[in-house]
């Protein structure tokens, strides 16, 4: 195949790769008619990407985070209106470029736009302006697989990205196509999530305290809550270019706030891995709970995770605006972890403990030791001992019915009944809203903080330091439980350092309330 008669995609600084199968290519003769165009396309290191890099710097992806399978060429006119768009196959050339066809085009000046790996339908037709163009996935699954990250050109120091010019005249035959005056550089769609534990081990001490009989906590994985479903293909910001702000010690994060389309909170149509889809809580209009039950859905891994920007509920004017940081719009994740206990009566599975007015303990004789009226069957009798061996027994059967979900609502019913928390084999669940490093907001207050957002292309590095606090039996908790419309205030379980990282790193400490 001759150079010049390919699309030569060069890609650097990410290590982006292409990959394709020569034999699905098209033939390679001469007998083309008409006009064409070439491009280049590199990475985001060193470039005027808008999802800058803080101290942290960057970091390259893997292959698969990094391969092209297929480009869409978006030809625009200078306002962002889409006149054409074309899907173009990529072959690998070698461990840093690929080469494909040109793209066939009218003679004329274009701005020209490139979604990497766009899927199959996605972008399929699409009309209007680039600038503002929204679609909407439905998981990861579509925009962050194997080889398939979704990507387009990166913003450039401005809240509307302009398109690279190119022009093309009758001379730009297939064998001499146009190309634009300087490469195009591109951003991954997706943020990525990673955690690890502080080296050395995560501090327990203060969980110890609460729970004499805890031994030790190893962490299961963590998981996605609130991926949101809704995107803009390109990034937009409250300004024009960020700014340092020079009040903060250096290196400084950059002001300005990023904008994501406008959601409904805590909507099934606009958000995944919702709260919902982990437990169910239900309550009475006295605020007494009448179930409170852990789903048990969803994948708790080592990660990475991958989701969609997110910064819920901002505006240009107000990045803390009524309706951003509730829990039922921002970003953040779940750990799972497992106590070893000493001493646990095992009726919930082995480890297990429990939860009583704000205590912990290891048995339900031990809650009955401390608080004689836990079990109380309400029947005016004072036979502690029948109401402990009565609540033994309900909590036995609850735990041995072999269908796993009339388990999980019987042991709801033991909950409920007895206003106690229940922590099945010794399993508990902290939750972190994800808090970008390296951009800051005015607040209420005028004073410049970093604000709780998951931007694209950008790595999310949490390292979990010490636990403060027992965990919540059910995701999110219950009595009291995280609630979709409050606002996202941090239960002090868990200390999380975060370095956010092309890929853009933004790393932190997390300490676990």
């Amino acid at each position: 195949m001759k150079l010049s008669k390919s699309l030569f995609l060069a890609f650097a600084g990410l290590g982006l790769f292409a990959c394709s199968n020569e034999d699905n290519v098209p033939s390679t003769d001469n007998s083309h008619s008409g006009t064409f165009l070439t491009l280049t396309l590199v990475g985001t290191e060193n470039s005027g990407s808008r999802t800058v890099a803080g101290e942290d710097g960057t970091v390259e992806g893997t292959v698969a985070e990094s391969t092209i399978s297929e480009a869409m060429v978006v030809l625009c006119a200078s306002d962002g209106t889409i006149q054409s768009a074309k899907k173009v196959s990529c072959i690998k050339k070698d461990d840093s470029s690929v080469e494909t066809y040109p793209v066939e085009a009218g003679v004329g000046t274009y701005y020209v736009y490139v979604i990497a790996n766009p899927g199959t339908t996605l972008f399929d037709g699409i009309t209007g302006n680039i600038k503002s163009l929204e679609k909407a996935i439905t998981s990861s699954a579509d925009f962050a697989t194997n080889s398939q990250f979704l990507m387009f050109s990166e913003c450039h120091g401005t809240d509307k990205t302009g398109g690279q010019e190119i022009t093309v005249s009758a001379e730009n035959d297939y064998d001499n196509p146009a190309k634009t005056a300087s490469p195009i550089k591109l951003d991954r769609l997706a943020a990525k999530i990673t955690y690890k534990q502080k080296e050395g081990g995560v501090d327990i001490t203060a969980a110890e305290s609460q729970l004499t009989a805890l031994e030790g906590i190893t962490f299961n994985g963590f998981n996605l809550v609130n991926g949101i479903k809704n995107f803009y293909l390109q990034q937009h910001w409250s300004a024009a270019a960020p700014v340092t702000d020079i009040e903060v010690p250096t290196p400084a994060p950059y002001v300005n706030t990023l904008l994501t389309p406008t959601v409904v909170n805590n909507a099934k149509a606009d958000f995944y891995n919702r709260w919902d889809d982990f437990r169910t809580i239900t309550k009475e209009d006295n605020g007494s709970y009448t179930a409170a039950i852990d789903l048990k859905k969803g994948t708790y891994g080592a990660g990475p995770l991958y989701c969609m920007e997110n910064n819920s509920g901002s505006t240009a004017g107000d990045c803390f605006a009524t309706g951003s940081d509730l829990n039922g719009n921002t970003t953040g994740v779940i750990f799972k972890a497992t106590a070893a206990v000493t001493g646990s009566d095992g009726i919930a599975g082995t480890n297990c403990f429990y939860a009583y007015n704000g205590e912990y303990f290891a048995t339900l004789a031990a809650v009955q030791g401390k608080f004689p009226g836990a079990f109380d069957d309400k029947n005016g009798g004072t036979n502690a001992e029948a109401e402990l061996k009565a609540a033994q027994d309900e909590l036995t059967a609850a735990y041995g019915k072999t269908d796993a979900t009339a388990k999980e609502q019987a042991i709801s019913d033991f909950r409920v009944k007895y206003n106690i928390h229940v922590y099945e084999d010794g399993v508990m669940y902290y939750t972190h809203y994800i808090e970008d490093q390296n951009y800051t907001a005015a607040n209420a207050d005028g004073q410049q903080v970093k604000y709780q957002s998951v931007m694209r292309n950008t790595v999310y590095g949490l390292t979990v330091n010490s636990v403060k606090n027992i965990g919540d039996d059910i995701p999110g908790g219950w009595n009291p439980d995280t609630d979709p419309e409050d606002p996202t205030t941090p239960k002090t379980y868990l200390v999380v350092e975060c370095k956010v990282n092309p890929w853009v790193l933004s790393n932190y400490d997390v300490d676990l309330q």
